[in-house]
C-alpha cells in the first residue's frame, strides 16, 4: 500500500512483526475491547529510531501522556496492562489506530494531509483487523476522527460529539462480527482540554475515565 505523504511501516522495517506501534502496550488479538487512536506517528519517528540503532523501533512511547493515561485508567477498571507491553497480549485489550499509514510530514498531531485518500487506503487495513479479532468486540473510539473513521467503516451516521455527550452507543453488525462502537475524548492533552470546558485537568479526566466505565459495564 502506498500514498502520496505516507509511508507503509512495512517500507521502513520490511520484517516489522506489528501493524501498529500501539500493540506493543496492548496487543491481545484476542481481546474483548479495542481502544482506537487517529494515527500513530509521523514516519520520522520510525526512521529517527532506526538511526539510533534502537532496537524494536515499531513501539508506544512509555512516557507519552496519552499512554500514562491510558495505563492508569485500565488500571481503576481492572485492566493490567503495564506500560512496558509486559502484558500486552494477554490484557484483553488491543489499541490500534484508525490509520494505518505514517503521515511524512512530521507531525505528531493536527490534520492528516489528504485525510480522504488515506482514509481510503486505510478501511481495508481496518478490515483486515476486525477479521482476525473476536466476532463480538467493543470499540472505544479515542476522538473526533477515530469515530468518523469507525462510522465510515459501518455506514453509520458520525455525530461524535452529540454521542458523547449523551454517552450513547452504536451497536452495529456486518458479516465479520457484532459490534458495540463508543464516542470518547482522545486522552492526550488536547483531547482531555476539550471534555469538559471551565473544568479542572482532574474533572475532565474523571469524565473520561466514566466514558470508559460504561464500555466496561456494558
Amino acid at each position: 500500500m502506498r500514498l502520496e505523504g505516507y509511508k507503509n511501516i512495512f517500507e521502513l522495517l520490511p520484517d516489522n512483526q506489528r501493524l501498529y506501534g500501539t500493540e506493543a502496550f496492548c496487543g491481545d488479538w484476542n481481546a474483548h475491547t479495542m481502544i482506537l487512536g487517529k494515527d500513530f506517528a509521523p514516519s520520522i519517528y520510525i526512521l529517527d529510531r532506526i538511526a539510533k540503532g534502537i532496537n524494536d523501533p515499531n513501539r508506544h512511547r512509555e512516557n507519552l501522556e496519552t499512554n500514562k493515561n491510558i495505563y492508569n485508567i485500565l488500571k481503576q477498571l481492572g485492566v493490567n496492562a503495564p506500560l512496558d507491553g509486559s502484558n500486552s497480549n494477554n490484557c484483553g485489550i488491543i489499541y490500534i489506530n484508525a490509520y494505518f499509514l505514517l503521515r511524512d510530514d512530521g507531525k505528531f498531531s493536527g490534520n492528516l494531509p489528504n485525510k480522504k485518500n488515506c482514509t481510503q487506503a486505510c478501511l481495508p487495513v481496518f478490515d483486515f483487523v476486525l477479521n482476525n479479532l473476536p466476532r463480538d468486540l467493543k470499540i472505544i473510539c479515542m476522538g473526533k476522527d477515530a469515530y468518523e473513521f469507525t462510522c465510515k467503516y459501518f455506514g453509520e451516521k458520525p455525530n461524535w460529539r452529540e454521542n458523547l455527550d449523551l454517552g450513547k452507543m452504536i451497536r452495529t453488525t456486518n458479516n465479520i462480527g457484532n459490534y458495540k462502537v463508543y464516542a470518547s475524548s482522545h486522552l492526550g492533552k488536547f483531547g482531555i482540554n476539550n471534555r469538559l470546558k471551565g473544568k479542572s485537568k482532574q474533572e475532565r479526566l474523571d469524565a473520561i475515565k466514566e466514558d470508559w466505565e460504561r464500555v466496561f459495564l456494558d
